[in-house]
């Protein structure tokens, strides 16, 4: 900091220029000490502070950076030119490295899904940048048939000296070579009839695609049959038929699990699982308007009522006459003759009269009508043998 220079006073008596000169000294004094202070202060501001020494410590080694990585990759273990099969062997070889700054001991491949180890358990030991080829197998499956390709996952571990457990997880695949038949569709229902009862007739369809790379035959819907010829790319429709249930209807729906096969050229099969429901609709009767009620027929009216016919009453029979008694029979009169006239001969009047005694004995088995009749006859026939005498004469 500066110091401002200091006007000259005019020369003070004696006495007082000793006292003048030490305040001025004290000034300049003072003016120079707090000049070294603000400088000292900025000093202490800008420069950082000296630590203080500290007491000595032991330095720890460096932590151990364990690591590893890896790759995998497999080959089918089939002769040349023959196709893969389900049950065909893969050899999976996996190239590990160990990158960490730790040896490592016990690295091996493990499954992890099942926890088992694979063939090279319990493994070998690894140094830092040191590579190792790790081994296992699996099969060809029908999963992998149907989805071409054969995939694996594994895990590799291992130790550190300190009891540091790495592990990296490793995945691969390979392709299927040859055939790849697959079909795809979905499958959907109809009631034959909208009032579905028990045992009404659901139709399942299933619109089918060869999506493969191979022609397809044999291709049905469960095991409905007979099966179909599919080329590639070519689309069927396959159907079956179910009935309702009890079951079902109790349910409120109808439903179906099956699958669409078929066989490939070299007799491989590609199966395409289905599902489909059909909710059943539970419709309320109608009621009959009045109108179009159905009523039976009027019964018949009696007096339409068709009887049998009323029995004869006994007051109505018919009975055989009463046979006529002998005071009642009717006897033809005697002829009053003329004085002189000649009587006629006896056998004559007997045979009158035998007529009449016959018919009077068959009155008694004629009804009453009959029997007048009969009187009637004998009447004129008794009226007739009287004339003949006098016709005679």
């Amino acid at each position: 900091m500066p110091i401002r220079p200091v006007r000259p006073t005019p020369p003070a008596p004696r006495g007082l220029r000793a006292t003048a000169l030490s305040t001025t000294a004290c000034a300049v004094l003072a003016v120079g000490l707090l000049g070294s202070a603000a400088t000292a202060a900025h000093a202490s501001e800008s420069a950082p502070a000296t630590p203080a020494p500290a007491a000595a410590v032991a330095v720890a080694p460096a932590a151990e950076h364990p690591a590893i990585t890896g790759a995998i990759a497999g080959v089918f273990d089939v002769p040349t030119g023959q196709p893969v099969v389900e049950g065909t062997r893969v050899s999976w070889t996996a190239h590990i490295v160990n990158n960490g700054d730790a040896a490592l001991h016990g690295v091996h491949l493990n499954d992890p899904e099942t926890g088992i180890p694979g063939v090279d358990a319990p493994g070998v030991d690894l140094p830092v940048g040191g590579t190792v080829d790790l081994t296992t197998e699996t099969t060809v499956t029908a999963h992998d048939r149907q989805l071409g390709a054969v995939i694996i996952y594994r895990d590799v571990t291992g130790l550190s000296p300190e009891g540091t457990r790495v592990f990296q997880a490793l995945n691969g695949g390979i392709t299927i070579p040859g055939e790849h038949p697959h079909v795809v569709g979905d499958i959907t229902g109809a009631f034959e009839d909208p009032a579905v009862t028990l045992g009404t007739t659901v139709k399942w369809s299933v619109p089918v695609t060869n999506d493969g790379d191979v022609p397809l035959h044999d291709v049905r819907l469960g095991d409905a049959g007979p099966g179909v010829d599919l080329a590639v790319h070519q689309k069927v429709e396959l159907s079956v038929e179910k009935k309702v249930t009890q079951e079902d209807l109790d349910r409120g729906s109808v439903a179906i699990a099956s699958e669409v096969t078929g066989l490939s050229p070299q007799g491989f099969r590609t199966v395409h699982g289905v599902k489909g429901a059909l909710a059943i609709t539970v419709r309320a009767a109608v009621p009959l308007e009045p109108s179009t009620t159905v009523e039976p027929a009027a019964p018949l009216e009696p007096s339409t009522t068709v009887e049998p016919a009323a029995p004869l009453e006994p007051a109505t029979t018919v009975e055989p006459a009463a046979p006529l008694q002998s005071s009642t029979t009717v006897v033809p009169t005697a002829p009053v003759h003329p004085a002189g006239a000649v009587s006629p001969a006896a056998p004559v009047r007997s045979a009158g009269h035998q007529l009449a005694q016959t018919g009077a004995d068959s009155v008694a088995a004629l009804p009453a009508a009959g029997a007048l009749l009969l009187a009637g006859a004998a009447l004129a026939l008794g009226a007739h043998q009287r004339r003949r005498p006098r016709r005679a004469e």
